[in-house]
């Protein structure tokens, strides 16, 4: 268990070197009070020797402040550690959130792992790492004092050696498990509070408040039984190091009898021996913090994985907007890849071209406009623009060439002018107005008590409409004049002056060479499209299309799906 933290810590050699160096002097000097017992007994008393006793207490004195410093150190350089394991995981690790193909409940456990790890790194749980290595300096110092001490010594580290490892390895399944209902219970009730209206609107509070709380109840079970376990063993060991003293106490006496060393000895070897067992004692005490961060550390990095979306990309020439997908295959559960939502997905969609994807409710015309945004992966297929793959596009110029609005629309917790201008730092003020203009919500946000300074998100967006937040949606995905148009539902909670307001957009965006991709139900939005694709069977089917002037019944989506 504790190879992988070395090798961990390894990345960061420079501050393990210095916390190395420190502890090799905090080592030293810690044994300076021993030798200060050691001259007293058998110089100080002998000779009476006052003047001997004050420069032997000042220098024991500087020694323990130097002492200090240098503890003091390394548990600054511990905090250093872990500021530069946050500096360089936290992006890989947004990333990695932010590309999806979890679970909401794994997220949130990463997000607490990190947390954890951060914590292990800059706590004094690493440091007592550093401290293990001293254990043979300790033992040699009291082999030097009588061989039958080091021996002694050497008996009583084996054995708390052992009862530590006996509480690892009988606490840990308990552990692991109890982490796991732990972290289970509160992605669930993470989930729950999120929809609190429903909860509350239901009647549900109580009946979820008591699922919650048996499988926080179920989580307890084993972290108490865990518990009682490892406080045995430390009961155990504690007694055992009292034992062993109060041993070396009386063995020293009888060494002291039988004039094979000095009475001094007796308390230098006490104080000497405490540090050798002290580090193997307080890991024992300490287990339940090193096992959780050395875990936290595993899991987070088996979460990362290799991942490569934080390296930097070389901008690439504006593109003209010729999307083109080929072979788009997405299975949602990879343990099942028969089961696919959409299987072998050819489209092209010229500069300025308009289509729509019709189908029935449940189709898949989501999650393939998500795919086209680049939302979501795909589990097989290629997806191009102007011939580019998706990958090969830094992620910011792809932002600036799609304008996605999705069917479940969300804010970030900020400004509505934040939010419209995609929370970029340059953003203008002409930008983010002119986009809202082009959506008709300029007047609805002015109307706002603070109006474009209105903070939406999570929690602060149940003064908005429907219809509002469709529009500030649109909005967003106007910012910038994308090169690509991919709107979900757009027109599903529109009047019908937003609606005309929304056809007008899309057809200025097509006039200026902006390609348009809609899923939508409403047979309006068609006046302004080329194509009708329909998605039936994961699959996509070429579909008539009525123009402008021919009855409006033939131009449904439902009845081209049909």
């Amino acid at each position: 268990m504790l190879v992988p933290v070395r090798w961990r810590i390894a990345r960061y050699s420079a501050h393990a070197r210095s916390m190395l160096a420190y502890s090799v002097l905090a080592n030293l000097l810690v044994i300076a009070p021993s030798i200060h017992m050691l001259q007293v007994y058998d110089r100080v008393l002998a000779s009476r020797s006052l003047s001997t006793l004050l420069y032997l207490t000042l220098i024991v004195a500087f020694a323990m402040c130097v002492w200090g410093l240098a503890d003091a150190v390394r548990g600054r350089l511990a905090v250093r550690i872990a500021a530069r394991f946050t500096v360089e995981t936290a992006p890989k690790l947004f990333a990695r959130l932010a590309r999806g193909g979890g679970s909401t409940q794994a997220s949130a456990q990463a997000l607490r792992d990190f947390s954890s790890a951060r914590s292990f790194i800059g706590g004094r749980s690493l440091v007592l790492l550093f401290d293990l290595p001293f254990i043979p300096f300790y033992l040699g110092i009291m082999t030097l004092l009588h061989w039958s001490l080091g021996l002694l010594t050497l008996i009583g580290i084996i054995c708390l050696a052992i009862l530590s490892w006996l509480n690892m390895i009988s606490t840990e399944p308990q552990r692991d498990r109890s982490r796991m209902a732990e972290n289970e219970a509160t992605g669930w009730a993470q989930a729950a509070v999120a929809r609190g209206e429903d909860l509350r609107a239901g009647g549900m509070v109580a009946t979820f408040m008591s699922i919650w709380s048996r499988r926080i109840v179920e989580s307890l079970k084993d972290t108490e039984s865990a518990g009682v376990e490892s406080n045995r063993y430390q009961a155990i060991s504690k007694a055992f190091r009292q034992i062993l003293q109060v041993l070396m106490m009386a063995w020293g006496a009888f060494l002291v009898i039988q004039n094979q060393m000095s009475a001094g000895m007796i308390f230098m070897a006490s104080m000497v021996s405490g540090k050798a067992f002290g580090p193997i004692d307080q890991l024992t005490a300490a287990w339940e913090q090193v096992s959780k961060g050395i875990a936290a550390m595993r899991d987070l990095e088996t979460f990362l994985g290799p991942d490569t979306s934080v390296q930097p990309r070389a901008a690439l020439p504006a593109p003209k907007g010729a999307l083109a997908a080929r072979g788009l295959v997405f299975a949602p559960n990879p343990e099942k890849p028969d089961y696919r939502i959409l299987d072998s997905i050819d489209l092209d969609l010229k500069p300025g071209e308009a289509i729509v994807i019709a189908g029935a409710i449940g189709a898949g015309k989501s999650t393939m406009l998500r795919l086209l945004a680049g939302a979501i992966e795909p589990t097989a297929g290629q997806l191009t623009i102007d011939g580019i793959d998706y990958n090969a596009w830094p992620s910011a110029q792809w932002g600036d060439i799609i304008g996605y609005v999705p069917q479940d629309i969300e804010f970030f917790p900020g400004t509505i002018a934040a939010n419209i201008a995609r929370f970029r730092q340059d953003a203008s003020q002409e930008a983010i107005l002119a986009a809202a203009q082009k959506a008709n919500v300029h007047e609805a946000i002015l109307k706002l008590p603070d109006g474009y300074r209105t903070i939406v998100g999570t929690g602060n967006s149940a003064h908005l409409s429907s219809g509002q937040k469709q529009k500030i949606a649109l909005a967003r995905a106007l910012y910038g004049s994308p090169r690509i148009l991919i709107l979900d539902e757009p027109n599903a909670n529109l009047d019908q002056v937003g609606e005309a307001a929304l056809l007008s957009a899309i057809a200025d965006a097509r006039l200026n060479g902006t390609a348009v991709i809609i899923a939508a139900h409403r047979n309006s939005i068609l006046r302004v499209v080329d194509r009708v694709l329909v998605l039936k069977d994961g699959k996509l089917q070429p579909a008539a299309l009525a123009r402008r002037g021919e009855a409006s019944t033939a131009t449904e989506p439902s009845k081209v799906a049909s």
